[in-house]
Order: structure tokens, then sequence, then C-alpha cells
């Protein structure tokens, strides 16, 4: 999940998100292209002692809120992923979680929308909010305005870069960390995603 689970309404958003992934995939997939979701797992490895003390906290949390998740030693872990660097104190691996091809999934979201009857646009820039006193009710691009009756930004992170749209309107936008490197390289990929490791192979 990739989430502080101290961030209570953020945790539950994304348990959601999570109970509902594998479903939303299969109906995407129904309209013709597969997003590709693999429910693989993903292991959370420890590199030091304050990962390690992080990782067992955040094996309760999992489990108290209906995630399989167990600790695993270092031989259990390397075990698991044979090329993972040694020298890891161990780590949790959750079983539900998976990887997702980014392209892919916005690709069959277009998709499946647009045969439902959505006005897909690519390559127009969105240049200002249009509001009514404090309420969003549409935006205006280069060429037009469009109204709507909710707007919503998703431009994930990168949402919190246009504070010009509206300039009394400010959005408390952060990025969450999340992000990891893939060297493709024949014979060295992971068998499953695998999250706080530097030096991995």
């Amino acid at each position: 999940l990739h989430i502080d689970p101290s961030d209570n309404s953020t945790f539950e958003l994304g348990l959601k998100s999570l109970e509902m992934f594998q479903n939303i995939c299969v109906e995407l997939s129904s309209y013709g292209v597969d997003p590709a979701f693999r429910q693989s797992g993903i292991l959370k490895v420890a590199q030091n002692h304050n990962d390690a003390a992080q990782i067992k906290s955040d094996v309760s949390v999992y489990s108290k809120n209906g995630l399989h998740a167990d600790w695993l030693t270092s031989s259990e872990i390397i075990e698991c992923e044979p090329r993972i660097n040694p020298n890891v104190l161990g780590g949790f691996i959750s079983t539900q979680e998976g990887v997702i091809n980014g392209q892919l999934l916005v690709d069959s979201l277009v998709h499946a929308s647009s045969a439902r009857g959505a006005d897909c646009r690519e390559g127009v820039d969105v240049t200002q909010l249009i509001c009514d006193g404090q309420r969003v009710v549409g935006v205006r691009t280069e060429q037009e305005q469009i109204l709507a009756g909710h707007t919503v930004l998703a431009c994930g992170p990168w949402t919190g870069l246009i504070d010009q749209l509206q300039p009394d309107i400010k959005v408390p936008i952060l990025p969450i960390k999340g992000q990891r490197l893939l060297i493709r390289k024949a014979g060295l990929l992971p068998h499953k995603p695998v999250h706080n490791c530097e030096h991995y192979i």
C-alpha cells in the first residue's frame, strides 16, 4: 500500500482500493485492453535496524486490517528472492498486493470509458479551473471551456504543480513514496516486486 498507517483516511482508502482493484481490472479487460494486473505479492525488506523496526510495526498494522503479512528472516527473504542482497536483515511479504502496467492501465481506462460514452482528449492542456465562488464547476483549456458537475484532478503528485490554475484555491497534494527502479537485464528480474532495497542485485 506504501501508505503511512497513521494517516487513517488515506490508509482506509488504500485498503478499499486494494479490495476493489482485481475486479476493476477484470472489468477493464472485458472492454479489450488488459491492464496487466498481477497479484504477485510484494516484498518489503529491511536494510538496517530502523527499517526492521518499522517493517515489524507495519506487519502488525497490516494484520489488524485483515491483510496477510508475515515477517520473514533474512534466509527466508533470500529463499524467496535468491538474487537479493544477502545483507538484508529480514522483511515481510504482503501476499494480497501486486503490480500493474501503468501505461496499460491508462489505456484500458480510456478504452473502457470511451466505450461507455466518455469524451477522452489527448494532448489538451488545462489552463484554469472555472469556479463559482468556492466551487469548481469546470475547466478551461487553450481552445474552450468545459463545464461539469464534478471536476477531478488526477495528475498524481504533479497535481500540486498546477497552482497557477486558480490562485485562491490551494489543494494540499503531496506525493506518497512508492517509486522503484527496475533494471531489465535477462535473468535478473525479481519474482516479486521488492521495495526498500537499494542494492537489489
